[in-house]
């Protein structure tokens, strides 16, 4: 699948998220722009337990995304050798309960950016919004197999403000607002985004306000 564009994981909740305003498009849309993007079998088949069970969650605009790009989904025979690498990975650390609490979705998204990063030899991101799993050792196992980056939705509006003309200081930060409204946080996930939030500006160099929606 070798791009000239960086390989991009997005899981149930980063799709979901990336499905919101901005800059009068969508999210998904500028990330399409930037990012090769890529997504598990697994994770279509979350999408449509979502939309089953949970009415309140339009799925249309992605449904619609996806059907035009059938290309971007890939199966599990692609990547099946890596999720054995993660769980073991994960069992010889003493993290085994916490691999087993992770989401199906969650774990395929890892799975297949380790085999990116392996077999195209390039950074992959990975678009994640479950800020417990990021904690409990999927950043971590990330960072140390040197895939790449775990982002946020909001942590990629920050990237996408550095990257896309049309997207100015204002929109940024309306689209975080909008993130924040519609993700209410655990008491103890905040700071953690907060964290990677600040991360990501002091990583690009920028002076980006966002006091103005913390």
């Amino acid at each position: 699948m070798s791009t000239l564009k960086e390989p991009c994981v997005v899981d149930s909740c980063g799709l979901i998220n990336c499905s919101r305003e901005l800059a009068g498009m969508k999210i998904l849309d500028f990330l399409d722009r930037v990012y090769s993007l890529v997504i598990p079998e697994k994770v279509i088949k979350e999408l449509s337990e979502i939309q089953r069970t949970r009415k309140q969650i339009s799925l249309e605009y992605i449904n619609k995304f996806i059907a035009t790009k059938k290309e971007i989904v890939k199966r599990i025979d692609e990547y099946n050798e890596c999720l054995d690498v993660i769980k073991r990975w994960f069992e010889k650390y003493g993290m085994g309960r916490n691999f087993a609490s992770f989401q199906e979705g969650e774990i395929h998204c890892v799975a297949l950016a380790l085999y990116l990063a392996r077999t195209e030899k390039r950074a992959v991101t990975l678009v994640t919004d479950d800020f417990k799993a990021r904690r409990m050792g999927i950043e971590h196992f990330v960072n140390l197999q040197q895939v790449g980056l775990v982002k946020s939705t909001a942590e990629i509006v920050v990237h996408l403000y550095t990257l896309i003309r049309e997207v100015g200081e204002l929109h940024a930060v309306a689209a975080i607002n909008d993130y924040m409204r519609n993700n209410p946080f655990r008491w103890d996930a905040k700071p953690f985004f907060i964290n990677k939030l600040e991360q990501s500006c002091r990583r690009l160099g920028l002076n980006l306000c966002f006091s103005k929606c913390l």
